[in-house]
């Protein structure tokens, strides 16, 4: 992989180069991808699969695109929001057990950012301790990935509540 298609792939497609909002903006990608395959008439067992393969081959990519962008011993650019998109689809996939109807989509959206938010801004239960670790390549994504799964199983118990 070329320096410049990592910078592309860690970027979400220059989503991080923007001069504000970039965390917002890849934040919504991230949270818009579940309901494309919530939204497939695909069977569910096949979109599941595909769904749950995306997560560790973006982590995979996005652990050997790091160190190719490394300027000195800095991994962890600001651009870099890879890792938010993952947090955000991994916060958003218990959305795509319950019927579509169950929520609406813009409820689910402002829920699943402000939970995932939530676990990414103050960093309890461990994040922080991923978060402050040496900046290895993994560890750049590993903090929002972990976010992601403490947002999810909250919307997961949440959504399981209200219904």
């Amino acid at each position: 992989m070329s320096r410049s298609i990592a910078k592309f792939l860690l970027s979400v497609g220059g989503i991080g180069f923007l001069p504000k909002g970039s965390w917002m903006t890849a934040t919504v990608a991230g949270f818009l991808l579940p309901w494309f395959f919530a939204a497939s008439s695909v069977p569910f067992a096949l979109r599941a699969a595909v769904f749950l393969a995306t997560i560790p081959i973006l982590l995979l990519m996005g652990g050997l695109a790091i160190p190719l962008v490394r300027a000195g011993k800095k991994h962890d650019h600001e651009w870099i929001v890879l890792d938010e998109v993952l947090g955000v689809l991994i916060a958003a996939s218990p959305f795509l057990f319950f019927p579509q109807d169950a929520v609406h989509p813009i409820v689910a959206g402002v829920v699943t950012t402000g939970v995932y938010g939530f676990f990414d801004s103050l960093k309890p239960l461990g994040i922080q301790r991923i978060d402050d670790a040496e900046h290895i390549s993994i560890t750049v994504m590993l903090d929002d990935v972990v976010a992601g799964v403490y947002a999810a199983g909250v919307i997961f118990v949440g959504i399981t509540i209200s219904l």
